[in-house]
């Protein structure tokens, strides 16, 4: 609370704060100090969870169809704008189908991959949506894109363990803090859980 009232007062750009191991308890269930500080300001927010010499060169941009994938890329644009040689990978999770019991037609039988015909269709679609989106952003020549289907959180993370990515960006939806204690939210998981920097935007 201290944090997000002095960033206000200061009218800074970014909160920067690093992670630490909470004792366990009640903690555990609110959630550390970076997840504490994103229910009460709307600034970004930066996790420094690692060092690193230099700026980040290669990114992970998660977005999805809200609108604050704008401003997601908006902040992918700029951080390359630091770098010709850095790039990025904008990233959508598609989640999966939950099984049907009963329901044995076409779009719900697993192909040897273990996805569905349904499950293809819509990743289908959402890399073309994600292209677009590529394609409209200042730096579209220093982007690719990928979709993977998992929950977005659990996707996310285990894509930046993967690709040895020096940045994790993704929006928040500001749900509030009521909502965030109660259901929890994608960004706070991955501030929990990236195994590099994260920077939540909303």
């Amino acid at each position: 609370e201290v944090l997000a009232q002095v960033a206000a007062e200061y009218g800074v750009d970014v909160v920067v704060v690093g992670r630490r191991t909470e004792r366990p308890g009640i903690r555990d269930r609110l959630g550390g100090t970076p997840e504490r500080v994103l229910r009460r300001t709307r600034l970004p927010l930066l996790l420094a969870a690692t060092t690193h010499e230099g700026p980040p060169r290669r990114l992970l941009a998660a977005i999805d169809e809200s609108a604050v994938a704008g401003r997601v890329l908006e902040w992918t644009d700029l951080l390359l704008t630091r770098d010709e040689a850095s790039s990025a990978t904008l990233m959508h999770a598609v989640s999966p189908l939950p099984p049907l019991a009963e329901d044995t037609s076409l779009a719900t039988i697993p192909a040897a991959n273990g996805t569905t015909a349904g499950e293809r269709a819509r990743t289908l679609e959402a890399s073309h949506w994600l292209e677009t989106r590529r394609r409209a952003t200042v730096r579209a020549g220093q982007m690719k894109t990928l979709v993977r289907i998992g929950r977005p959180a659990t996707a996310i993370v285990a894509e930046a363990t993967r690709g040895g990515f020096d940045l994790v960006v993704l929006g928040t939806h500001g749900r509030g803090a009521l909502g965030r204690l109660a259901f929890g939210s994608v960004s706070e998981e991955v501030l929990r859980a990236a195994p590099c920097p994260v920077l939540v935007v909303e």
